[in-house]
């Protein structure tokens, strides 16, 4: 949107103000920007908002003459291994019986109401295993969406050929684990696995879609290590660089790493190597002046960005979480992957119970502090990043903290002239929960393709 009203050098201008708190600011200085970004959303909750309404404000933003796609998936939670999980600590819970189980047929009212030339859906990689007693959540699904109009019980309407984007077929509804994306393979610095499903209706011809092209793996360093070096803070207390120092160098006379020099000599000297060369700098900032130059996606980072890094600040952490980081960002550096909680000396072991059943049995709980390995792409960005930094430690020893909003956003392939709003919190959660626009726009380019051959577009 931005791009076609106003200029980089005022859309950057525009952001700065919003990251240095001004808010009330930029609106009076751009309210035409404000008007039409409050006039592109559609505040809606799917199964709750009346279909009459939304049908009525997507008829409101689209002239009902030009092609029509639909690009989005409905909620996920009841389908994810890690919420099925949780669900089964629920006593009585059927899967059947939660709301958010259904809300796909709100997706297929969105179809039946526009019939859109082609729709987009993504959802999470547990629907492939998810069932109930009637059968396969996944097959149900995928028949469904081909024919809307029968899962709908509705007038007579289209149907719709159901493609991968995996590998090239011509069927209508491939082996389910066709549908699985993983976007490593297609440029994303991120090992993120998702289902992607694109449906084009039948009456186009369209017979085949080419697969997305593969591309080489972007490491995390490529993906992040121009952006400024920063310091983490201290959560409790007064923080300072002073304070932040003596509580990281603490571990100099402490007696794990005098037993780490027998048990794992490599470590113990990248740790000490480490104290040496501590980052000596400040804490970031929603703004920060700098000059990013990426080794990967230079081209989409940078388009449109500035001379700044926007969302790029450090939480601050425990003193004990502190000394875990640099262990665990050392211990990733000769061994080549994160230290599960059997490899953590005893003395950084945190305490509570489900630390030492990781121990004893290996359970899921066994990766508790995650690095994210330099050179290979970072496991998958979750909403999780917002409660805690562990599954999110930066591969730098020196700078000994969890990865920011800026840089999870990099891992998300978000161009950097992309800006979060709202408390870190919040930001982290929208980072989390989105698909890689990269992807996003291979996917794009894909569909764009197959359209025009079949003259739709």
């Amino acid at each position: 949107m931005f791009r076609s009203l106003v200029g980089a050098q005022r859309r950057r201008q525009f952001l700065a103000r919003l990251a240095i708190g001004q808010e009330a600011g930029a609106r009076a200085s751009y309210p035409v920007e404000f008007a039409r970004a409050e006039q592109e959303a559609i505040r809606a909750e799917l199964g709750k908002t009346p279909r009459s309404e939304v049908q009525d404000a997507i008829r409101g933003r689209i002239s009902g003459k030009e092609p029509c796609l639909l690009i989005g998936g409905p909620p996920c939670q009841a389908y994810s291994i890690a919420g099925r999980v949780r669900n089964r600590g629920i006593p009585g819970y059927q899967l059947e019986a939660d709301e958010r189980h259904s809300l796909y047929q709100r997706y297929l009212e969105v179809i039946a109401d526009n019939w859109p030339l082609a729709f987009v859906m993504e959802n999470v990689k547990g629907l492939l295993s998810a069932s109930t007693s009637a059968g396969r959540i996944f097959e149900r699904i995928t028949a469904d969406l081909a024919d809307p109009s029968r899962a709908l019980a509705s007038r007579n309407g289209h149907r719709y050929s159901l493609f991968p984007l995996s590998v090239q077929t011509g069927r209508v509804v491939g082996s389910p684990v066709d549908y699985l994306v993983r976007s490593e393979r297609y440029g994303v610095p991120q090992r993120r696995h998702r289902l992607i499903i694109v449906g084009i209706r039948e009456d186009l011809g369209v017979k085949e879609l080419q697969p997305l092209a593969e591309a080489p793996l972007v490491s995390v360093s490529a993906a992040i290590d121009d952006l400024p070096k920063l310091r983490s803070g201290l959560s409790r207390g007064p923080d300072s660089l002073a304070r932040w120092l003596e509580a990281i160098r603490e571990a100099r006379t402490a007696p794990w790493l005098k037993d780490l020099r027998v048990t794992d000599s490599d470590v113990h000297e990248s740790i000490v190597e480490a104290l040496d060369r501590l980052v000596h700098r400040g804490r970031g900032g929603e703004a920060v002046d700098c000059a990013p130059d990426p080794l990967a996606l230079r081209r989409w980072y940078r388009a449109d960005g500035g001379p700044m890094a926007f969302n790029h600040s450090t939480r601050g952490h425990i003193p004990q979480d502190l000394q875990r980081y640099l262990f665990a960002a050392c211990f990733s550096q000769f061994h080549g992957r994160s230290p599960e909680l059997s490899r953590f000396p005893n003395a950084l072991l945190p305490c509570h119970k489900n630390a030492k059943l990781a121990v004893e049995t290996g359970s899921m709980f066994s990766d508790r502090f995650r690095v994210q390995l330099r050179n290979a792409p970072s496991t998958t960005v979750t909403s999780h990043i917002s409660k805690d930094g562990h599954y999110f430690i930066h591969h730098d020893p020196r700078q000994c903290r969890s990865l920011t909003v800026r840089e999870a956003a990099r891992l998300q392939t978000f161009p950097d002239s992309y800006f979060f709003c709202g408390p870190r919190t919040a930001q982290y959660t929208q980072v989390g929960n989105a698909v890689p626009p990269f992807l996003a726009s291979r996917v794009a380019s894909v569909l764009h393709s197959a359209l025009r051959r079949a003259g739709a577009l």
